[in-house]
């Protein structure tokens, strides 16, 4: 599920947060590996919204590999142009996962999903109980100092927490 934000200044604030909180996630879940029996692999895969023909994933394609070459060459025009033409197009959404096996066993973390965890108060409640595609959050505000910085040593806890309480789910199954 994905996050549904009540206003422009809580956006900010989530986006300011995400990727600290994925560079922690992925940072403590390595650590629990070394730690434990289980093996994890990192992917990154690519979902396209729904409709986006082959047709149009090749020309997307071909418009990235001309805005490279364009940018190699320091064309300036065309790499605008290009860019342009990629803007209109639909954009996939990356998903971050870590598939763990262990003997015959085997689990994914949907780093996303924990980036959520990380920077919503209750995403998992909220989440459990939200019977569309989005769940409405509210920006977990003990993430940020009294000034509007981030807090990076609560921040950091609070990643551990979640993956910490990932793996001992693990091993309780």
């Amino acid at each position: 599920m994905k996050p549904k934000l009540k206003d422009m200044d809580a956006w900010y604030k989530a986006e300011a947060l995400m990727q600290p909180a994925l560079i922690r996630a992925i940072d403590n879940i390595r650590k629990a590996l070394d730690q434990c029996d289980w093996q994890g692999k990192y992917e990154e895969e690519w979902a396209w919204p729904e409709g986006t023909t082959e047709e149009t994933k090749t020309r997307i394609k071909l418009l990235e590999q001309q805005l490279k070459d364009a940018e190699k060459v320091g064309d300036m025009e065309t790499v605008d142009e290009v860019q342009s033409a990629l803007n209109a197009q639909p954009q996939p959404q990356p998903l971050y996962t870590f598939h763990l096996k262990k003997g015959d066993r085997t689990a994914m973390i949907d780093l996303w999903q924990i980036c959520y965890r990380i920077c919503f108060q209750d995403y998992a409640a909220r989440a459990a109980l939200s019977t569309g595609d989005r769940v409405s959050v509210d920006v977990d505000e003990s993430l940020f100092e009294t000034g509007g910085d981030i807090d990076w040593q609560r921040l950091d806890e609070k990643a551990k927490t979640e993956i910490t309480t990932f793996f001992k789910q693990l091993s309780e199954d």
